[in-house]
């Protein structure tokens, strides 16, 4: 059956009515091996069953008022979705990064379930890699990593999953679309005039009510101040060198030692985050020392889930908050504790609206999406950088009876100039990090002010 996207989900599709608003995310596998094809044919069908996001896709109705919906896809087929690609023979970690960020950014198929396999055979030592790729109105970073659960195994000797009747799947859900009490035009714009004026009728309430004032009001006053508190001002970008924009792409991997990174967290009294995106900001800050430039401030973002204990099942619940960052002569630690004490206070704010993002996504849906995209990113435009951290599996995996090496996340750029996003597997902090080339005009430049900026607090990154 069919069930409508939430306001979140709708808005993360409408954005890429902008193309340099793509919500595609990642992550990079690298195999100690080559998983057996047929074991993992029958990984990911077991996958497809399980998981209604993985075979849905978005239907529009082309109606004004009427929101998109999920629906299965009634011509699925699993070989639009799991693709094998082989590099050149003596092919290096370095090329398979290449293709990694082609891949991800090339457009998903907008009629088909959001999601991809990539299996990328070609490396040396009889390895392989694995480029897994979902958009994000299907998961934030989260939610993802828990849907993983269905594709990974937690020893080499799992058992191969059982085999999946995908035909019998496709019957049962043209059985479910057959539905002879779909309904009528009329009705479609009644309900979405309905939603409208609920959402309009909820507004004036509020106004007029003074009993619903004390209640509601003081929560709504609180979420609008937060909202427009992650919108930066009309001013341009604070970096002189992060400003234009563009469609392509560059793709970095980088690993360091987990317990050196939160070592050397603690020893500052800081938290990994903290101390994860002050040196991302200290890195930005090198490089426009190395390009002779200064840089007295940097706009950056940083992801807050709202996710509670009991919504677990929330595809997304996460905000994304604009932070300053001070530039200039401030060290690694003036800049974590800057990125700490506003992190905490706009998690504060948060915690009484959990789905602030989904009142964006409500509001936005009244306009049209190419004028929301554009808004978006012209917003975007102004930030210098993006970061996420995501907690990863502590414990080694196996996909398909071959052990996971390493993990590598892909976020989106969004908009930014680039994307730096870390992801904890096993004893290893992973990191990802995804460039505009228009706006970081020298990505290996900035590749290296990282390593350097992490050597400084004990901590060796390599490539």
């Amino acid at each position: 059956m069919s069930r409508r996207l939430n306001d979140t989900e709708s808005l993360l599709w409408s954005l890429e009515q902008n193309p340099h608003l793509g919500s595609a995310m990642g992550t990079l596998v690298y195999l100690d091996g080559n998983p057996d094809p047929e074991r993992l044919w029958a990984t990911a069908a077991r996958a497809v069953a399980a998981v209604p996001a993985l075979h849905e896709r978005v239907k529009e109705s082309g109606l004004p008022l009427d929101p998109p919906v999920w629906t299965p896809d009634t011509d699925f087929e699993l070989e639009h979705h799991l693709r094998f690609v082989r590099l050149a023979t003596g092919s290096t970690n370095g090329d398979v990064e290449k293709l990694a960020a082609r891949l991800l950014n090339d457009p998903f198929d907008r009629t088909r379930p959001l999601w991809q396999i990539t299996v990328i055979g070609g490396l040396k030592s009889r390895r392989s890699a694995m480029l897994i790729k979902l958009h994000h109105s299907i998961a934030d970073g989260k939610a993802a990593l828990k849907m993983a659960e269905h594709v990974v195994d937690f020893g080499p000797d799992a058992a191969p999953a059982e085999p999946t009747d995908l035909d019998e799947l496709r019957a049962e859900w043209r059985t479910d679309q057959a539905d002879p009490k779909s309904r009528t035009v009329a009705d479609t714009i009644r309900l979405g005039a309905e939603r409208v004026i609920g959402i309009l009728n909820d507004a004036a309430g509020s106004l007029n009510d003074a009993s619903r004032l004390a209640t509601a009001g003081s929560e709504t006053m609180a979420a609008a101040r937060s909202l427009f508190e992650q919108v930066p001002g009309t001013d341009s970008s604070s970096s002189p060198l992060l400003i234009s924009r563009s469609r392509n792409r560059r793709f970095f991997a980088l690993e360091a030692p987990l317990g050196a990174l939160k070592d050397a967290a603690h020893q500052r009294e800081l938290s990994l985050n903290d101390l994860f995106v002050g040196l991302a900001g200290q890195a930005v800050v090198r490089y426009h020392e190395e390009l002779d430039t200064s840089v007295d401030v940097l706009k950056a973002t940083a992801i807050v889930s709202t996710r509670r204990a009991d919504d677990d099942e929330r595809p997304n619940a996460f905000m994304p908050i604009t932070l300053t960052i001070p530039g200039g002569d401030a060290s690694i630690e003036e800049q974590a504790l800057a990125v700490g004490h506003q992190v905490r206070a706009k998690r504060d704010q948060l915690r009484d609206q959990p789905d602030l993002l989904g009142i964006v996504g409500t509001m936005a849906g009244l306009a049209p999406s190419a004028l929301v995209a554009t808004v978006a990113a012209e917003q975007a435009a102004r930030i210098d950088f993006a970061t996420s951290n995501l907690p990863g599996s502590p414990i080694p995996l196996w996909i398909a009876g071959t052990k996971i090496r390493r993990m590598v996340p892909l976020g989106p750029v969004g908009g930014t100039a680039f994307n730096l996003t870390l992801l904890s597997y096993a004893d290893r902090a992973e990191l990802g990090l995804h460039i505009d080339p228009e706006a970081v005009t020298d990505p290996e430049l900035l590749r290296s002010v990282l390593i350097e900026v992490f050597a400084e607090v004990g901590v060796k990154a390599t490539i």
